[in-house]
């Protein structure tokens, strides 16, 4: 599905007002570490998968990290594909709202 950028910047607005408290690691571009001593530690997904990670070696990747590192991390970001987000949603609501 084609997506243009009107398209993509109505849903950015709508996943930034949505809580991020658990996310399928399938539309996460980047996650974020924040240490203890301010530094920063980011795990591109975007490259993994282009480098023929899948999302369970993604998602291995990040816990063991998070496991080896967990005393030092303060913060937790992501980073979301909007457009990953957007072609999993859009399919459905189109669905959902079709009889209307």
């Amino acid at each position: 599905m084609l997506l243009n950028n009107d398209f993509l910047l109505n849903w950015e607005r709508i996943v930034d007002q949505v809580d991020k408290d658990q996310i399928p690691i399938d539309v996460v571009k980047k996650v974020i570490f924040r240490t203890r001593d301010r530094r920063q530690k980011t795990i591109n997904l975007q490259r993994l998968r282009e480098q023929g990670v899948d999302d369970d070696g993604i998602e291995q990747a990040v816990e063991s990290y998070i496991k080896h590192n967990e005393d030092d991390i303060t913060r937790m970001e992501f980073v979301l594909d909007i457009k990953a987000v957007a072609n999993k949603v859009q399919p459905e609501t189109d669905r959902i709202l079709k009889g209307m």
